[in-house]
């Protein structure tokens, strides 16, 4: 696959200039290797999506600077692992998008996701290994719907929250 460069990657700007916007798409791109901790200096990228790749390792906590994310975040179809960084409910102003589906991560889902409540269409943890319950705190998704996916985390236990079971 194609890798990212992991340090001071050339198509990432050291120093991104603070009047654009970037709109992000690397979907089905054949990236592999981990997510450059730099792309959490582009601080104006509104969407991201890098799914359907191959990338691993863990989720950079830098990516919770991005809070300018407006549309969507997605990592879906991945070889991610680890843990879901708690900075990345710092997208609070995110509508459309955030997924972390189909990918290897692990422990409990961070109680400060439930700071993205301004999602409408898509909330997506399903298929990965994430443990324990859902935090009552994501309930404040009261945007979404009918598109909030957590099956398939086989380790999850516990009563659903009722506050959350009204969003499935």
């Amino acid at each position: 696959g194609t890798h990212l460069p992991t340090t001071n990657p050339s198509h990432l700007p050291t120093n991104p200039p603070t009047e654009l916007i970037y709109v992000t798409e690397w979907t089905d791109a054949g990236y592999s290797g981990t997510i450059p901790t730099e792309l959490g200096r582009c601080t104006k990228i509104i969407e991201l999506d890098v799914s359907r790749n191959s990338f691993e390792g863990s989720i950079p906590t830098e990516l919770g600077y991005l809070t300018k994310m407006l549309i969507r975040f997605d990592f879906g179809t991945n070889s991610l692992s680890a843990a879901i960084p708690s900075e990345l409910g710092a997208f609070s102003k995110l509508y459309k998008t955030f997924s972390l589906a189909s990918n290897g991560l692990t422990a409990t889902v961070p109680t400060q996701l439930g700071l993205v409540s301004s999602l409408r269409n898509h909330f997506k943890l399903e298929s990965n290994f994430l443990s324990s319950s859902l935090p009552s705190e994501l309930a404040s998704m009261t945007r979404l719907g009918d598109a909030f996916h957590v099956n398939g985390n086989e380790a999850m236990c516990g009563v659903l929250p009722a506050e959350v079971a009204a969003l499935s």
